[in-house]
């Protein structure tokens, strides 16, 4: 299979075609998909952290087919149209794409108004465009997570303007 018609395939799915799986809270298990980091403290003490993906979903059409999500890529997130949510404060963090076990795709989402949706980020930075089939993608993690279900009220209260480009465009 080609890389692009992965992607095709998830940006068409619908989130019922998709098995999620919770890997952070009580009675969850990891989702082995995580780094380990090291870090030393005062007095020359080293810790141990394992940040790991917090969210893992099966394509129940083909189970080669796998995404994870939520490392945190940038806690801190700024951008001017992040400021027009009640809560401005947004973070920004990956979405893995697996066929096989293999990582074959990365994307970033931004976590917006008190994480209340998750959304693309748009294309340059004086640009507020958005290719169709990344703001698809975005808009079915954001409906795995169950989150709100106003997908397109946050993308276009951000102002974005969704073009059709290739997406992902170096594939």
């Amino acid at each position: 299979m080609k890389l692009r018609e992965l992607m095709k395939i998830i940006v068409d799915s619908d989130p019922s075609h998709w098995h999620k799986i919770g890997c952070w809270g009580a009675g969850t298990g990891p989702s082995f998909k995580d780094r380990i980091e090291f870090s030393s403290g005062p007095g020359d003490h080293w810790s141990i952290d394992t940040p790991s993906h917090s969210e893992v979903a099966v394509y129940k059409p083909d189970v080669s087919i796998t995404m994870a999500w939520g490392f945190q890529a940038n806690d801190n997130y700024v951008a001017e149209w992040t400021k027009k949510f009640s809560d401005e404060k947004a973070s920004s963090f990956l979405v893995d794409v697996f066929y096989n076990n293999a990582l074959v795709f990365r994307e970033h989402l931004v976590s917006v108004d008190g994480a209340r949706a998750y959304l693309p980020m748009p294309e340059g930075i004086d640009s507020l465009t958005v290719p169709v089939a990344y703001s698809s993608f975005a808009q079915l993690i954001e409906s795995l997570v169950t989150r709100s279900s106003d997908y397109s009220q946050y993308f276009n209260r951000a102002g974005f303007e969704a073009v059709d480009t290739p997406w992902p465009e170096d594939i």
